[in-house]
Parts: structure tokens; sequence; C-alpha cells
């Protein structure tokens, strides 16, 4: 009873969003859809650089926002029934329940938008895209988003961010934020350059890979480099099952690796003699009060070469930041902390002390799984991590499917090296809150599709 109650009620916004929204010209909707993805990112952009101090509240709050929008403009005809897997929806409410619960329990407000995200937006959206022709538009429109989104990140960089003999981070001001954004950016390339029909767009998606390769040299970060072999795997797999011939296999890839030391030059060129002559141009108009995010006072600052920063980049892959450079940057330390402090109700917003050279510094819990534990409860993060779970048993199951009849539809090399992608980063870093984080945007849109296509 309950069940067809929420399914109605589904179903009646859903057909009222069409009747109000069906006079508008398709080509429209498209634009706004496109535009809509890109401001996703641009949140995350601003969310990432600091610029709302930190609140998790204000970026989930203007996803919402941008996200009806994309509901309101995405309705493209009536719906009789709605088809999608209960066991999505069963976890997703466990999950928003328990931070609901948390959230008034501990009056932490981002915790309690957390679950009304979980709850009903999300469900509307995966709805919205269940079927074939629909999620076709949906990967179209969201990878032009991201694509579009990079190349601002490029543009505004070569402006106001030069690079360092740090990790880069652009002027998001987290190296691993971008890191992260690189992590999706380059399954979304891949799929548009592999679905793209005219030769410019080819061309284009392929410089741009590039560019993704170059800048995560720039970035240094190893679960960065981590997600960029797995995905790698994901996209040679897909060229095997689809039965390209090993000629064109190691053509494709030849064209790969070529933008990726073009790319790493230009980039690096255009990040720091043609970042510091117009970084001099702009001081010159503005004045000395003129400030970008770069520091030529900061501790790890000032210009390399190329070949310094690539023997930087390949010596940060070895270490990590505890004493004894491990690989493991202190992770298990802090994951033994966290999961001594979970408990049944979850806790407040904030992070915990860890022990960091012979001292304490305070630290989130680096695993996303851990994180939504420690904020929602033990059973709102088993429920989580089951999810997952499940995610990839799904996903295997199309894969070996696409493997026995040699056919794996492009849209499902977008889906698995997406969700490896994040899988890695998750379980790496805590990304779980929704918008905050490039992998938290991809994470929560595609996951729907697997779901709907493994109804019981």
């Amino acid at each position: 009873m309950g069940d067809k109650l929420f399914n109605r009620i589904y179903m009646n916004f859903i057909n009222y969003i069409y009747e109000k929204t069906r006079h508008i010209s398709e080509d429209f909707k498209a634009k706004i859809v496109v535009f809509s993805f890109f401001m996703l990112f641009i949140n995350m952009f601003l969310s990432t650089a600091g610029v709302y101090k930190g609140s998790t509240s204000v970026a989930a709050l203007i996803g919402v926002i941008i996200t009806f929008v994309i509901i309101l403009f995405s309705v493209s005809e009536k719906i009789e029934k709605i088809e999608i897997n209960k066991n999505l929806l069963i976890l997703l409410y466990i999950i928003s329940g328990f931070f609901l619960i948390s959230g008034i329990l501990h009056r932490v407000m981002a915790y309690i938008l957390c679950s009304l995200i979980f709850a009903v937006l999300f469900p509307v959206f995966y709805i919205i895209f269940n079927s074939e022709n629909g999620y076709s538009k949906f990967l179209l429109s969201f990878n032009n988003g991201i694509k579009y989104s990079f190349i601002l990140l490029i543009i505004v960089s070569v402006f106001i961010s030069p690079l360092t003999s740090g990790q880069y981070a652009s002027f998001l001001a987290n190296p691993n934020g971008l890191g992260a954004y690189l992590t999706i950016v380059l399954p979304a390339l891949l799929y548009l350059f592999e679905a793209a029909g005219d030769k410019t767009n080819k061309i284009l998606n392929i410089i741009l890979i590039g560019c993704v390769f170059a800048l995560s040299v720039f970035v240094k970060s190893r679960t960065t480099y981590l997600s960029f072999i797995f995905i790698g795997v994901v996209y040679i797999l897909y060229l095997f099952i689809n039965r390209i011939n090993i000629k064109e296999i190691l053509f494709r890839l030849f064209k790969i690796i070529l933008s990726s030391v073009l790319g790493t030059v230009m980039l690096f060129s255009m990040l720091t003699y043609v970042n510091n002559f117009i970084i001099n141009i702009e001081k010159n108009v503005f004045g000395n009060a003129f400030i970008v995010t770069f520091n030529d006072e900061g501790k790890n600052e000032g210009f390399m070469t190329l070949i310094e920063q690539l023997n930087s980049a390949a010596d940060r892959s070895k270490k990590g930041i505890t004493d004894d450079n491990n690989l493991s940057s202190g992770r298990f330390e802090i994951w033994g902390k966290y999961i001594n402090n979970i408990n049944l109700l979850g806790h407040p917003a904030g992070k915990l002390k860890v022990p960091y050279q012979g001292g304490y510094i305070e630290a989130n819990s680096h695993n996303s799984y851990l994180q939504v534990a420690y904020a929602a409860g033990i059973i709102a993060g088993l429920s989580f991590f089951i999810m997952n779970i499940l995610f990839l048993i799904y996903l295997l199951r199309i894969i070996f499917k696409g493997i026995k009849n040699r056919n794996l539809d492009i849209k499902y090399l977008f889906i698995g090296s997406m969700l490896i992608g994040c899988e890695i980063t998750m379980v790496l870093s805590s990304v779980y809150y929704p918008y905050i984080s490039a992998i938290s945007i991809v994470y929560y849109f595609v996951i729907g599709f697997i779901y709907i296509e493994n109804m019981d």
C-alpha cells in the first residue's frame, strides 16, 4: 500500500511537470539541461575553492535548485508506471532516515538536507531518466556539461593560477579536489570521443583528454593516478569486447598518448610563461592590490622546469605523508580512530583529532563509508556500503553479458569507468556528501540506471 502511494506521488509530480513544460521545444530544453549540468560543476568549483566558507549546506542547496531545473526540462513524456529497483529505494530511505535522525539529534542542518536529497530528489531523477532513450540524452548532456566546465577551468587557470613546485590546485585551493575532478573528466571525455560523429569534436575531445593527463601530472595525486589506471583498463576492455581490431586499438591509444605528451608541454607553457605574462599585465592594470590564488611567498611555491615537474610527480607517486613514507599516507591510523568512534545515531559535523608526527591534527575519515557511518550511524554506513556492493555486482553482470555477446553499449564504458574512478576515490577520501565534490555529483547521478537495468 505504502509502495503504491509513493509511486502515485512520484508519477503525479512528474506528469504535472510534463503538462506544464510540454509546449517548450526539445532543442531549447536540451540546451538548458546542458547548461544546468555545467552549473553543477561551477557550484562545485566555488565550494571547493572556499567561496561558501566551508558550508556544505549552501553548496548542496544550490545543487538542489540546479537539479530541480534539470528535472523540469528533462521530462519529455507522460509516465504510466514507475520502474525502479526497490533495493535502491529501500537503501536510500534507510540512509536518508538515519541522516534525518542524526541531523535532528545533533542539530546539523546539512544532515537534514542530505536526508531530503536522498529520499525525494534522487528517486525522481532516476525515474525520469529510466528509459534507454532518456538515459542516452542524459549522458550526452551530462558529459557535455563536464566538458565545458573543464574548458572553463583551463582558461581561468591560465589567467590566475600559475604552476608551482607543490601539488597544483588551480583556483580550487585543494589539489585533491582537482584530482577528484580529473577522475570524472577523463571518462566523460572518453565517452564523448567514442560517441562523437564529426571530426572536429573528436579532435577537440582528444586534445582535452591530453590536458586531463597533463593536469594529473601537476596535481601529483596518487589516488588520481590509481583511478586513471583502472579507467584505462575499462576503456581497453570496452574496445576488445566490441571487436575493435588490434591495429585500431593501438592507433587510438597512440593518439591518447601523443595528446597527453603534447598537452603536458602545452599546459606547462601556458601555466608558467603565458600565465606570468598575463598576471604582470593584470597587476599593471589593477595595481599591487590585485590578488590571485598564487602566493609567491608560500612554503612550497616557485617555478620548476618541466623535467623537474615530471620528476616531482614520480617521487610523489612513491611516497606517503607519514614519517615512514608508507603508501597509506596515514589513512590506517585515521580509519582506526573513526572506527572506534562509530555508534548507532551518528555524531555532530566535525573532524576527529588523529596522531600526526608526534602531535595531533584534525582530519576527516578519508573514507566515504566510514564518514557516513560516523555522521549518521553504523546502520547508515552499512547500508551505504551494501548499496555500493550491489552496484558492483550489477555492473559486473552487465560487463559479463557484454563479453558473452561480444557487444557492450558505449554507455557502459562511461558507467564502468566512472564508477571505478568514483569508488577508488570514495575508499580513500570523504566525498559522500552530494554536490560538494565532483565524485559525489557523478556518483549519485549515474548509479540509478544500473538498478533500473537490473530490476527484480
